[in-house]
């Protein structure tokens, strides 16, 4: 597989100019969903309509083939039957350069699937063309206002770089990031990843400016070797966050028929991961969480945490949640612990798990936040509460949103309970804090 020194994905992901094969004035049906995102969401690019049935689609002049575009296209998204797709790229792959392949009826449905796959990755290879896909569900890129997928509607443009195996799973992860105020740099589904797969994508994300987290979802590894590598350059820079499916034999067995990929051993990908600085999301619940917690992009990503909380049991769970994680409990020097005690009281515990004690008012947060900030090597600070009697929930969410806005490290809360601490919760969400909903999280 080529490099990106070789594959050159600028005209793929930011195209002046997008031909859609397989338009469709036809409402519900993929060509018209598609063709609508891109015509009405924003998109600034010229827009060719190819379909042979129609000379007119949605008021724009529709061409009966792709060869009769005389002006020069970017990108050419596929929207045919699978039969007739390495034709269709075969005839115009002098001129096209970049294709996404939404079509479904490759190496996911057997032995003809894999054979029309084969002899798509021949003449990609041969042309030097660009394919994501196929059986994919497109790309967002909503700083552009580009949506050249079948999802509906466009993310908020922020700094998270996405790239999922299952496009179903995309479009749900859309939908709560909304809830979330999760905000993306773009949105990339690879399906069968013939030949953009996710290390290429990697290394996209990489270079990427707009770029600073990246989050995958992966049914299987093509070239584990060769991913594991890129990775290992890439967390040093921009934190990876990957949910991993096959972890048994069965769901295995069901990846391969969904994608037409093998999954790998779910004990061996997962040590492998840890070396190389991924951080592994074991169910979509933390995948979202860890997205939330890192995706200020302003922060720096040492990997040592502090915990302040003012319920023993509390910091006790959060503590177990840090087994076989990454991200580590910071060790608090003695001189720390001293600045510590000179303000709390002397039941509190300073270690970390730092325990301020149940009747913990706002004031004791910000003193401890003001003290750990101090220490260079940790990442990130969990402020855990729950809502005891004489707490005072939204003076203290007031004042860690106010500490955020001054410091250089990741801040997330565990505000544990019900209807006493949601407003307090919403109130953190809407300043870009995530909270956690149980410390096990």
């Amino acid at each position: 597989m080529e490099s990106l020194n070789e594959i050159k994905l600028g005209k793929l992901f930011n195209p002046r100019s997008i031909a859609i094969v397989g338009a469709s004035p036809k409402e519900g049906k993929i060509g018209n969903v598609i063709t609508k995102n891109i015509m009405e969401l924003g998109y600034e690019g010229k827009v060719y309509l190819v379909n042979p049935k129609h000379n007119e689609i949605l008021g724009k002049k529709c061409y009966q083939s792709l060869s009769k575009v005389e002006e020069k296209i970017d990108l050419a998204v596929i929207i045919i039957p699978a039969k007739l797709v390495v034709d269709e790229i075969k005839k115009n792959a002098e001129k096209v350069k970049n294709f996404v392949i939404i079509s479904a009826g490759f190496s996911e449905i057997g032995f003809e699937g894999k054979e029309r796959e084969k002899e798509l990755t021949n003449l990609a290879k041969k042309e030097k063309i660009n394919i994501l896909g196929p059986n994919c569900l497109g790309f967002i890129i909503p700083s552009l206002k580009l949506n050249a997928s079948f999802a509906g509607g466009m993310p908020e443009a922020g700094h998270i770089s996405f790239i999922s195996q299952s496009g179903a799973l995309a479009v749900a992860l859309m939908d709560m990031a909304k809830r979330e105020n999760i905000k993306f740099s773009n949105i990339i589904s690879i399906g069968n990843k013939m030949q953009l797969s996710e290390s290429e994508l990697l290394e996209f994300a990489l270079q990427d400016e707009k770029t600073q987290v990246i989050g995958m979802y992966l049914e299987s590894i093509k070239d584990g070797k060769r991913f594991m590598s890129i990775a290992q350059k890439v967390s040093k820079v921009k934190p990876i966050i990957i949910l991993k499916a096959g972890k048994n034999a069965k769901t295995q067995k069901a990846i391969s028929s969904h994608t037409g990929a093998l999954a790998g051993d779910s004990e061996i990908i997962s040590a492998v991961f840890k070396k190389a600085g991924i951080l592994k999301a074991d169910n979509l619940e933390e995948f979202l969480n860890l997205f939330n917690f890192i995706s200020d992009t302003k922060k720096n990503f040492a990997k040592d945490v502090v915990v302040i909380t003012n319920a023993g049991g509390v910091g006790v769970l959060t503590a177990d949640a840090f087994n076989k994680k990454n991200i580590q409990l910071a060790n608090l020097d003695e001189i720390t612990k001293k600045e510590l005690r000179s303000f709390l009281p002397a039941e509190s515990s300073v270690e970390n798990p730092i325990d301020i004690l149940g009747d913990a008012k706002e004031d004791r947060y910000v003193k401890t936040l003001e003290v750990v900030n101090k220490l260079p090597q940790v990442g990130a600070i969990i402020c855990a509460l729950t809502p005891q009697e004489q707490t005072p929930i939204e003076k203290i969410a007031r004042e860690i949103i106010n500490f955020k806005k001054n410091t250089d490290k990741l801040i997330a809360t565990i505000f544990l309970g019900g209807t006493k601490v949601a407003e307090a919760i919403e109130e953190l969400k809407k300043n870009g804090i995530c909270n956690f909903k149980f410390p096990n999280q």
